[in-house]
């Protein structure tokens, strides 16, 4: 008798082994598959521009201080046409030059929409990079949210983690956001843990104060001071992905510091 139930026991550790290889080899294939879409729409949309190429028509009164100090001059241009056939709800392309960011911005009926979805609206764990739903997609508000997973082999937004290291900050002061009529330069001023439910997730706002009242949060909650001047006059962008931890989200912030028209 006792030999049948180690057998059995045996058995049903064999059989939970094979189940849990099969589900990793899923994972990884599923990892794989997220990949290898996004890369190629990149070869197919992102065309290199020469390094001389810059952002020059500026809409923001220090406009003038964040030229001086700006590191990254826009090295890339995207086809948009090839990117509205695929998908509608495409209606940008976020641009980390030193931070491997590169994909197309989304915004779905809901901020649920995009989450297991890439960006041809198939599933994958990658899901996709998307604005908050009730923001606008013209980027016009004064506070915009994006969303993107925090992938462990570091693509979407898996090396946000890595502003924790201030030589990745000053690598990375600056990203692009790229649309087929305007492209937006951003200056990241704050970047910290929050709560996944806290102010810092507001998109909407009273008045002057309300928002200001948001910006003084950014910052002082920012593992680093930037030195960014930030105001009521500025519109602002955050990245947030998840965390190891369910009730705290890893977010950057960032100010508009140039628009550029095409």
């Amino acid at each position: 008798m006792k030999r049948k139930i180690r057998i059995i026991i045996l058995i049903s550790c064999v059989v939970i082994c094979l189940f849990s290889a099969y589900k990793l080899i899923l994972i990884q294939m599923n990892y794989k598959k997220g990949e290898q879409l996004y890369e190629d729409i990149k070869q197919q949309v992102v065309m290199t521009k020469t390094p001389t190429e810059t952002i020059t028509e500026t809409i923001t009164p220090d406009a003038s201080e964040e030229a001086k100090d700006q590191q990254t001059a826009l090295d890339i241009s995207v086809d948009f046409d090839a990117l509205k056939k695929t998908n509608p709800d495409i209606f940008g392309w976020l641009y980390l030059p030193y931070g491997s960011i590169s994909y197309p911005l989304l915004q779905g009926e809901d901020n649920d929409t995009y989450l297991h979805q890439a960006y041809d609206k198939t599933p994958n764990n990658f899901g996709s990079i998307f604005i908050d739903y009730r923001n606008n997609n013209n980027l016009s508000d004064k506070h915009t949210i994006i969303y993107g997973h925090n992938m462990k082999n570091g693509s979407m937004f898996g090396t946000l983690k890595q502003f924790c290291d201030e030589k990745f900050y000053q690598k990375n002061k600056y990203f692009f956001i790229l649309t087929p009529k305007v492209i937006y330069t951003y200056k990241v001023f704050s970047y910290h843990v929050a709560d996944a439910k806290g102010r810092v997730y507001d998109v909407v706002y009273k008045d002057d104060k309300e928002y200001q009242d948001f910006i003084n949060l950014a910052k002082q909650s920012s593992y680093l001071d930037t030195g960014v001047k930030v105001s009521t006059e500025n519109r602002t962008i955050t990245l947030s992905t998840c965390t190891s931890s369910d009730d705290k989200r890893f977010v950057v912030h960032a100010k508009l510091a140039e628009e550029y028209k095409k």
